[in-house]
């Protein structure tokens, strides 16, 4: 009687494993989400900027100055940001003869 009741018992024990085991399916894998995107920089500020020139024959529309002579050019920007570059073309009968390039300074 020994014999049939162990031999119950481990078959009942062994009929129970298999069931745990088919619950136990395949584990979907894992896909990773994403990152979000990170929001898109903002547009810049619109600017305005002026310029006076200073020295030389004045016209309604340009500036005539000699050959050689030394021009005082001031300009204004607004907003103000740092590493700005302005860019100043001297044109000689409708063609650029020079460039020259000044960084902006903080005004006092």
């Amino acid at each position: 009687m020994r014999r049939p009741a162990t031999l119950l018992g481990l078959l009942l024990a062994l009929g129970a494993v298999p069931a745990t085991a088919q619950a136990q399916g395949p584990i979907p894998p894992v896909t990773p989400t994403p990152p979000a995107e990170p929001a898109p920089a903002p547009a810049p500020a619109k600017g305005r900027a002026s310029v006076e020139v200073s020295k030389g024959m004045a016209t309604r529309r340009v500036r005539y100055v000699a050959r050689g002579q030394k021009l005082k050019v001031v300009g204004r920007v607004r907003p103000f940001v740092a590493g700005q570059v302005a860019v100043l073309e001297v044109a000689r009968r409708g063609k650029v003869v020079s460039r020259h390039r000044a960084p902006f300074r903080r005004a006092r």
